[in-house]
C-alpha cells in the first residue's frame, strides 16, 4: 500500500512539474486583431486567453498580430509572432475554409498558442522585412460556365432543341453555391403542311450543393423561365393563323440539376449536368388543330460545360 501511495505521489508531482515548466516555457503575449476580425474581437481574443492565459504586466511580451488571409476571413487567417526585444518574426498560416464557422474562435486560440511554443524553438522562422501575408491557396468566389445542351419535352409534340449558354456561379460557402444562366435554344417543327421554327431564350437562377473538390458532385433545385418565339411557314390554305406569323410566348416551371465534374486546374473545370423540370406555362402551336411544337410538359436536358474561376 505504502509503494501505491510512494508512486501516486511521484507521478502528481511529475504532472504538476511539467505543467509548471509548460507555464515557464510559454511567455506573456499582447495579441493584436486586424479590423476585419473585430466584429467578433471579443470572442477571438478570450478563446486565445483560454489557450495562452491572461495577458501579463511584464513589459518583456511576446506580440502577436491576426490578419485575414488574401481570400478574406472566410479563407482564414494569417498569425506573426514577434519576440520581445528580437527583430525576427515568425509567420503561420490558418486555412478554415473547411471548418464550421462556430469553431473559428476555437482554432484562433489554439493556433496562437502553437504559434508562440513554436516560435521559442524558430520554427518556420520568416526574416524582416518579408510581407506578413503566407501564400495561402485563392478561394474564387466567381465562376463563369459556357455549355452546350440538348433539352426534350414530353408534351404531344414535344420539341427537341440544341443551344448554348452561360452561367454566373457565387460561392457562399465551400459546398453552397448560387447560380444563374442564360440559354438560347431552337428546333424546326416539320410538318406535312409547313414547318415552324421556334427559338427560346431562358433563365434558371438555382442553389447548388457541392461535394468533393479535384473531382466534385453538385445537386441544385431553381426554377426556369423562358420566351418562346415561334414562326410558322405553313400553306395558307392549311392554315392561316401560322402562315408567315409569329408568335411570342413564355413558359415558366420549377427544376432541378444534377452534375459530376472535376477540375483541370485551379481555375478551371469540366461538368456534366442533368436538368429535369415541369411546366407550369408552356406553349403549343397547333397545325389544324393539332399539336405541331410545343415547349410543356415535363423536360429533360444534358449538358458539358466548361467552368473557369473569375
Amino acid at each position: 500500500m505504502s509503494r501505491l501511495v510512494i508512486a501516486t505521489a511521484i507521478a502528481i508531482g511529475i504532472v504538476r512539474g511539467a505543467r509548471a515548466d509548460t507555464g515557464r516555457v510559454r511567455p506573456p503575449a499582447r495579441i493584436e486583431l486586424a479590423d476585419c476580425l473585430q466584429a467578433n474581437r471579443e470572442i477571438f481574443e478570450q478563446a486565445a486567453r483560454v489557450e495562452i492565459g491572461e495577458r501579463s504586466t511584464i513589459a518583456d511580451e511576446v506580440l502577436v498580430t491576426v490578419t485575414c488571409a488574401e481570400g478574406g476571413i472566410d479563407a482564414g487567417v494569417v498569425i506573426e509572432v514577434r519576440p520581445p526585444g528580437s527583430t525576427r518574426r515568425y509567420a503561420y498560416a490558418l486555412d478554415w475554409r473547411r471548418q464550421p464557422v462556430d469553431m473559428r474562435p476555437r482554432l484562433v486560440g489554439l493556433a496562437v498558442a502553437e504559434a508562440i511554443d513554436a516560435s521559442q524553438i524558430e520554427l518556420t522562422a520568416l526574416p524582416s522585412p518579408v510581407s506578413h501575408t503566407l501564400p495561402i491557396e485563392r478561394v474564387e468566389r466567381w465562376s463563369l460556365g459556357l455549355s452546350g445542351f440538348r433539352r426534350t419535352f414530353s408534351h404531344e409534340a414535344g420539341l427537341a432543341t440544341l443551344g448554348a449558354g452561360a452561367t454566373l456561379t457565387h460561392l457562399i460557402q465551400p459546398s453552397l453555391r448560387l447560380a444563374i444562366d442564360v440559354l438560347g435554344e431552337g428546333d424546326t417543327a416539320v410538318t406535312s403542311a409547313g414547318a415552324i421554327d421556334v427559338l427560346t431564350v431562358s433563365t434558371a437562377p438555382r442553389v447548388l450543393y457541392r461535394v468533393g473538390d479535384r473531382r466534385f458532385a453538385e445537386g441544385g433545385l431553381g426554377a426556369r423561365l423562358g420566351l418562346i418565339h415561334m414562326r410558322g411557314e405553313v400553306s395558307p390554305e392549311m392554315d392561316a393563323q401560322w402562315s408567315g406569323r409569329a408568335a411570342l410566348r413564355t413558359w415558366f416551371g420549377p427544376m432541378a440539376t444534377a452534375g459530376l465534374g472535376a477540375r483541370i486546374s485551379d481555375r478551371l473545370a469540366i461538368e456534366a449536368t442533368v436538368e429535369v423540370g415541369i411546366s407550369v406555362v408552356g406553349s403549343t402551336a397547333r397545325v389544324l388543330g393539332v399539336p405541331a411544337a410545343s415547349v410543356d410538359g415535363t423536360w429533360l436536358s444534358i449538358a458539358v460545360a466548361t467552368t473557369v474561376a473569375l
